[in-house]
């Protein structure tokens, strides 16, 4: 900050006293400072962010320097309009932003309106597939009835094959009690034989003690020996073949009993095994029944996903039938207006036509007037030849007077019609207005209606039976609402009609300006003749010069008059321009709600595409639940194939057990064969089993893909949904915000033209005090100097005796 050094240079002597005052002004920093720079603060940067595009607002900053000593004021206009430019700049690009919005909103409500016309060939082919779940539902039936007669012939089945267990379990019985008798008789040999023997051991045993004693042996006791020796020798042959024969019997009969037991547990695990098929049986009649019921589920969800689409569209309809009526009511009331505005130009056409015609007769009236002034000198002297001419002029003056009076006659009539045209005009405003109000509350039930849908579509999910109720009332509703509708159309029809009157008093009143404009013509037409007829009426030229100057009189009077008149008119129509720009306010106003209610259908319409995508995923469960129905139908005709399959192995092993009980020695081999079948039966019903499950697991993992994939593009929909809501929030936000700005700079720009006009005000109080000052000292100077002395540029020197 520098000094501010002071314009004034005094040269005076070194003895002179010198006395200076300085004014201090209000604010010490003004007296300090010569320059005074004002800084703004920089503002944030605004930044609008979306998926596609990034927009940032960077305000300037701006520096103000105010230099006192310019002698030229400061004016608004010396500022600088960058900032304003700038901030336009960025206005439009918010504004051509918006449109791109807009823009991608309409192309959206295109693909809705194609999604509309593609969700006919749905409904056909839901329809066809609902044909196709009828004629799988009957054969459904028809497999059931045959698994009940497959149901059937197993119980005959297992009954036979208890029969036959019995009648073998007889004959087993048989067979063993003869078994039981030979053993029997051959114990009882054995024992005869045993004894047989021990006498014969004894007898032996006898021989040989006393063969002992007696130390001698004779020929008899020799042969008594042997013979006993051969004796017990065949006994004990005999014992041992017998022994054999119990022996062979026992293990035959161990044999038989291990084969009976074998075949006895054979024959539990047959039967625990056909529970099992009949558990099985049950259990997939109860999983049929179970998706019988799923599909009927499904079925009734089609319904009604078909019904809440058919109200969905009935309802765009409307909504469209409404938009349409609109904007049909919007152009028929810019028609009016435009037809009102051209209206208001020709009016105001005519009537500078009409003021300029004025002005042209005050300027020949004028001219007249200087003419007859003129010629006064020689009417005077043409009097006394003129005076039967006279007589007519007089004659054609009262005809004039008496046209002029008719004519002020019409004139008061055309004002009674502007009156009468002005009174109507306000009747048009009035209807205008009540028609306004009319489409305030149209767009009034049109929110309260958008705002029914939503409710009704957050909703719909779970109560279709409120939905159908509230979409009768919103019917009823756009019922009134086409009903009101139709009234305005009346009205409006009305009103053309009024502005077509309205049109007509103005071509009257236009060929009421041009009746008056030839009366005009025809009298300064007349004029002229009576100008003529003044020169030759040279005898009566006093009392012509009399009548001129009544005419003279009466024509400015009756111009004054057109002239008010024309002025009242003028005054009357000033208001109708305000008017016009009121009914295009309101005209933009309602194309605003125009936008707004597009914007909504646009919502509708989005509502109505995830209702059609939510019908094709019901359509692909259709799909997957034929599938289904088709491989338990495939998996119901290969479990005929194996109860068949069954069938003829329990005939097979019906006749095994017959051969059995015939042929004992084969009964092993066929055991292992029958066992073999047996467990490949059941590996592959567990392979059946097996593929039951993971068809079931397929089939469930295909409909929780299905129904994630619709959630995923339910939420995606969603989302951009509430992105492009979100970029329309930020860019109002930051369009608010830019407002706000420039109000804002506005206002400091004002608050800071105010300080600069308050230090202006002060340098020059302080400019004019220090000039008051000079005068004072050059006042002074000359007083005590006197008026001889003179002062230079250069200061003078003191003399050196001078103190």
């Amino acid at each position: 900050n520098c000094i501010m050094s002071s314009p004034i240079h005094v040269h005076v002597q070194d003895n002179t006293p010198l006395h200076v005052h300085v004014k201090k002004p209000k604010k010490g920093e003004l007296s300090k400072q010569f320059t005074h720079s004002i800084k703004f603060f920089k503002p944030q940067s605004i930044s609008a962010q979306s998926d596609g595009s990034r927009l940032e607002v960077n305000q300037p900053q701006t520096n103000l320097r105010i230099h006192p000593s310019d002698s030229n004021p400061l004016r608004t206009s010396d500022l600088s309009t960058e900032e304003d430019n700038r901030l336009r700049q960025h206005l439009s690009e918010y504004e051509k932003k918006i449109e791109n919005l807009m823009a991608e909103v309409g192309t959206l409500k295109n693909e809705v309106k194609l999604n509309n016309l593609n969700h006919q060939p749905y409904t056909q082919a839901l329809e066809l597939k609902k044909k196709e779940l009828d004629f799988m539902a009957k054969e459904y039936k028809e497999t059931e009835k045959e698994n009940l007669r497959l149901r059937k012939s197993v119980d005959k089945l297992n009954s036979t094959h208890s029969k036959i267990f019995l009648n073998h379990r007889h004959q087993s019985d048989d067979l063993v009690i003869t078994k039981q008798d030979q053993l029997l008789r051959k114990l009882v040999e054995v024992e005869v034989n045993g004894v047989e023997a021990a006498k014969q051991v004894a007898a032996l045993r006898d021989v040989i003690n006393r063969l002992k004693y007696e130390k001698r042996l004779s020929h008899s006791d020799v042969s008594l020996v042997a013979k006993h020796r051969e004796l017990l020798l065949q006994k004990f042959e005999e014992f041992e073949s017998t022994n054999r024969d119990t022996r062979r019997l026992l293990q035959t009969e161990h044999k038989t009993l291990s084969d009976v037991q074998r075949l006895e547990e054979q024959r539990d695990i047959l039967m625990r095994k056909m529970a099992d098929t009949d558990s099985e049986i049950l259990r997939l009649r109860s999983e049929v029944t179970q998706k019988r019921s799923e599909v009927e589920q499904l079925e009734s969800q089609i319904s009604e996903e078909k019904n809440h689409a058919h109200t969905l569209n009935e309802l765009n309809k409307s909504v469209d039938a409404t938009r349409a009526h609109l904007q049909r009511e919007l152009r028929a009331r810019e028609m009016e207006n435009n037809r009102l505005h051209v209206q208001l130009k020709n009016i105001e056409r005519d009537t500078d036509a009409v003021r300029r015609e004025a002005e042209e007769a005050t300027a020949s009236a004028r001219l007249e007037r200087e003419t007859m002034a003129r010629e006064k000198d020689g009417l005077k002297k043409a009097t006394r030849a003129q005076r039967g001419r006279a007589e007519k002029a007089e004659e054609s003056l009262r005809v004039i007077e008496s046209r002029l009076d008719d004519r002020e006659r019409k004139l008061d009539e055309a004002r009674s019609q502007a009156d009468a045209w002005r009174d109507r005009y306000q009747r048009t405003n009035e209807e205008k207005a009540v028609l306004d109000d009319h489409v305030v509350s149209l767009t009034q039930k049109v929110a309260d209606m958008e705002s029914t849908l939503r409710t009704n579509e957050m909703l719909a999910r779970g109560k279709g039976d409120d939905l159908k109720l509230r979409i009768e009332q919103l019917s009823s509703d756009n019922s009134t609402y086409r009903s009101d509708a139709e009234k305005y159309k009346s009205e409006a029809l009305v009103s053309e009609e009024r502005a077509r009157i309205a049109q007509k008093e103005v071509a009257e009143l236009r060929s009421d300006t041009r009746q008056r404009e030839g009366a005009i013509a025809e009298l300064k037409a007349q004029l002229r003749k009576a100008k003529s007829e003044a020169e030759e009426a040279l005898l009566s030229a006093e009392r012509v010069e009399r009548n001129s100057r009544r005419m003279r009189e009466d024509g400015s009077s009756e111009i004054e008059r057109v002239r008010e008149q024309m002025l009242d008119r003028m005054r009357d129509l000033q208001p109708l321009p305000e008017l016009l720009k009121e009914t295009e306010m309101k005209l933009q106003d309602a194309q605003d709600k125009l936008h707004v209610y597009e914007q909504r259908s646009a919502e509708q319409s989005r509502i109505i595409a995830d209702m059609t995508t939510k019908t094709e995923d019901h359509s692909s469960e259709t799909a997957t639940l034929r599938q289904r129905i088709a491989a338990l139908s495939d998996e119901n005709r290969a479990l005929e194939a194996r109860l068949n399959i069954m069938h003829v192995k329990l005939d097979d092993r019906d006749t095994r057990v017959k051969e059995t009980v015939l042929d004992t020695a084969t009964k092993d081999e066929k055991i292992q064969i029958l066992q073999l079948k047996m467990e490949e039966v059941t590996h592959e019903r567990n392979s059946f089993k097996r593929q039951l499950e993971s068809a079931i697991a397929d089939t469930r993992k295909a409909i929780t893909a299905e129904n994630e994939k619709a959630s995923i593009r339910d939420q995606g929909a969603q989302a951009r949904i509430v992105d492009l809501e979100t970029q329309i929030t930020r860019l109002k936000t930051d369009v608010a915000s830019v407002k706000r700005q420039k109000e804002d700079s506005d206002r400091r720009n004002q608050s800071k033209l105010q300080d600069v006009r308050d230090r202006l005000e002060q340098s020059e109080s302080t400019n004019r005090s220090m000039r008051n000052y000079v005068n004072f000292l050059k006042t002074s100077y000359n007083n005590v100097f006197g008026g001889d002395a003179s002062l230079t540029s250069t200061p003078v020197r003191a003399r050196p005796g001078s103190s």
